[in-house]
Parts: C-alpha cells; sequence; structure tokens
C-alpha cells in the first residue's frame, strides 16, 4: 500500500517532470524553473493528533527509527541544549558529516523573507508533542 506522502512525491515529481519537458520544448529551455522540496512543517498544531512532520522533529525524542533518517544533529543538539528533561541518544548528535541547509540566497534574493527560524519551529514542535502527549 502506497502511503500518502508517498503518493504526494511521485505526483508531485511528475508534475516538475512536466513542467520542465514543456519549458524545454515550447520555451526554447527560456523558462527559469524553481522546486522546493518536500517540506516539514513543524509548529504547535491547532488539532486533535499530532501531525506527521511535527513527529519527525521529534523523533530524536521519542525514539522513533522510522524518522531518524531525516533527523539532523543540529536539531538533537538544540533539544540537548535548550530541552535537557529530555534524553537525546549520543549517536543523534553525531549525525551525518555534511552540511544542512536551512535556507534559500535564492528565495532571499527574490524579496522572500522567513518569518519563523529553526528556533521557533523546533520549540513550537515541543509544544505540541506536549500538547499531544507525546512527551
Amino acid at each position: 500500500m502506497i502511503s500518502y506522502l508517498q503518493e504526494y512525491t511521485q505526483a508531485k515529481t511528475l508534475a516538475e517532470k512536466e513542467v520542465l519537458r514543456f519549458g524545454n520544448e515550447k520555451n526554447g529551455g527560456l523558462m527559469e524553473v524553481v522546486t522546493l522540496g518536500c517540506g516539514l512543517v513543524g509548529e504547535e498544531a491547532h488539532l486533535s493528533w499530532t501531525p506527521s512532520s511535527v513527529a519527525v522533529f521529534i523523533s530524536q525524542l521519542t525514539n522513533d527509527a522510522n524518522s531518524y533518517q531525516v533527523s539532523a544533529a543540529e536539531i538533537a543538539n538544540y533539544y540537548q541544549q535548550n530541552y535537557p528533561e529530555f534524553h537525546v541518544k549520543p549517536e543523534h548528535l553525531e549525525g551525518p558529516k555534511r552540511a544542512i541547509e536551512w535556507g534559500s540566497t535564492k528565495l532571499n534574493e527574490r524579496g522572500f523573507v522567513y518569518k519563523h527560524d529553526i528556533k521557533m519551529i523546533l520549540d513550537d514542535c515541543i509544544k505540541c508533542a506536549r500538547k499531544m502527549g507525546d512527551l
């Protein structure tokens, strides 16, 4: 059974391929296409359940092995420093030896202004998880 996320990702990929094909064939390759990866939304949700994206952000605190692959050492270190009541496993603090980019200079150059920083997003994830009883 294909999950909603898999269906969304497949549909998004097909749509992006079609836009790129159109831009190359019909527009002589002059069409500029900007795509955004499947984003994670972390916030204090007004739902009766924990959104899956919040679950990913708190996965290092809940020991949800299914979500570890997308969690960064930067997130784990933030939680360890700011929420000492939670135990973060040492292997999450080291993480992969690659840079994690949270922003985009291309978007900033075009006038996009971020309203929330990573600290606010992670703090709101903690609030949501506490409210839902996950932490």
